[in-house]
């Protein structure tokens, strides 16, 4: 279990200002920011909630990373070509520098298909 992770996932549901992680371990915090064993965010349901986490980090964390990865359109928009070299080949009429933009960004396309 990755502890970042699971302050992030736990920071989804829980208020971070009031807990935070020793290690894998949940510390609950007062209205101070303090760690206090009476605070008053230390109640069975947050610790529910802890639990459930816990109980279902595989599955909770596979879906955060999933989130994370970049979609195809992103992919894409980062290795395209700036659209400048194409519209200086049409200013210009050279159709090899034309061509060229249109074969980059067909590379770009197989490259990262949509899926």
């Amino acid at each position: 279990m990755d502890a970042q992770i699971l302050c992030t996932l736990l920071a989804q549901r829980l208020d971070p200002e009031y807990h935070r992680l020793s290690g894998l371990e949940v510390v609950w915090l007062n209205e101070d920011k303090v760690p206090d064993e009476n605070s008053f965010y230390d109640t069975p349901e947050n610790r529910a909630i802890v639990a459930d986490v816990i109980a279902n980090y595989d599955t909770l964390a596979a879906a955060y990373l999933e989130s994370l990865k970049p979609i195809y359109a992103d992919l894409r928009r980062a290795e395209y070509p700036p659209v400048a070299d194409y519209l200086d080949g049409i200013v210009k009429g050279d159709q090899l520098q034309i061509d060229k933009y249109i074969a980059d960004c067909l590379a770009v396309k197989a490259k990262y298909p949509k899926t």
